[in-house]
């Protein structure tokens, strides 16, 4: 029972923060460490095996994102081989990266001309400042066309995707 619950609750922990596929591999990587290092686990307090599986998952988050293996980092590399056995590099995951990049650049293209200036120069790296001084207009001014248009298009692309999802009848 305590099995089922704790697998159950990774999944849920990685699906909210990576895609399906990744999701079930890190819970099921945070499970094998889970129950790898269990007879060495003292519980302290009541909520203590809970908030000890709570930090494996953590940690297997933020190696995840840092794309370094658990082997890696115990090995002290900094090399990253995970991608070599990773599905989430794989052709269906790079097509999806297309997709949104493709789709960020339509959205990108129909926002207004001031607030897709100020976005793009944002992209290419650039300051406020100086963005201000070539429109010739206020600091402050450029701040909310940029904090504005990337509300826009995370509305845009969100209300995309979802439509996507769903399947028509």
């Amino acid at each position: 029972m305590l099995v089922h619950g704790v697998d159950r609750w990774l999944i849920g922990y990685f699906e909210r923060r990576f895609p399906y596929h990744l999701a079930r591999d890190l819970a099921q990587q945070s499970n094998e460490l889970i129950w790898e290092r269990f007879s060495s686990f003292a519980p302290v307090h009541d909520e203590a095996f809970a908030r000890w599986v709570g930090s494996v998952a953590r940690i297997q988050a933020l190696r995840a994102a840092r794309g370094q293996s658990r082997r890696d980092a115990e090995l002290g590399r900094d090399v990253d081989l995970s991608a070599l056995v990773h599905d989430g590099t794989g052709p269906i995951t790079a097509l999806e990266r297309q997709e949104k990049r493709d789709l960020l650049a339509r959205e990108l293209d129909r926002l207004a001309e001031p607030f897709r200036r100020a976005v793009e120069d944002q992209l290419a790296g650039g300051d406020v400042e100086s963005f201000a001084k070539k429109e010739a207009t206020a600091a402050a001014t450029i701040r909310t066309r940029r904090h504005r248009a990337k509300i826009e298009l995370k509305r845009r692309i969100r209300a995309k995707l979802r439509a996507s999802a769903t399947p028509s009848t």
